[in-house]
């Protein structure tokens, strides 16, 4: 917060925090997203925040194979017969949905975007609307 005081004033802090006082915000999925964008600037978090919903965090898998056992476990459309497990390839299976989703590993998190091919290119998208309001200000 004090790199963005300094760098853009007083308001647009003000501006960034009236924007996050939302009690159902999930803080954890929001800064691992300000993380993997690299956002440093007050608009940059506020406009990741107003696309908090566009983005999928699972919470507690740090690589591919417990990626994979979160899915069949927790996700309906993944499920298996536990006899199944024995045999199945869980490395895999999670290697396959990242590369699929465009994800990413974070913090011991997975984040990725159902919608887009990548975290990246929803990233690009906020941004270009971000310029796009900008320039349309002017």
């Amino acid at each position: 917060m004090d790199g963005i005081i300094h760098s853009e004033g007083i308001y647009e802090a003000n501006k960034l925090l009236r924007s996050l006082d939302i009690d159902n915000m999930n803080w954890d999925k929001l800064s691992a997203i300000v993380e993997v964008a690299d956002a440093q600037s007050a608009s940059q978090i506020v406009s990741i925040a107003e696309h908090l919903d566009d983005f999928d965090f699972i919470p507690k898998v740090s690589d591919a194979e417990e990626l994979a056992h979160y899915l069949v476990d927790y996700e309906d459309v993944y499920s298996m017969n536990p006899v199944m497990e024995n045999y199945f390839d869980f490395s895999g299976f999670g290697e396959q949905f990242v590369e699929e989703h465009g994800g990413q590993f974070i913090n011991g998190e997975f984040l990725y975007c159902s919608g887009y091919d990548s975290i990246y290119e929803l990233l690009a998208d906020i941004e270009n609307e971000d310029e796009g309001m900008m320039m349309g200000g002017m």
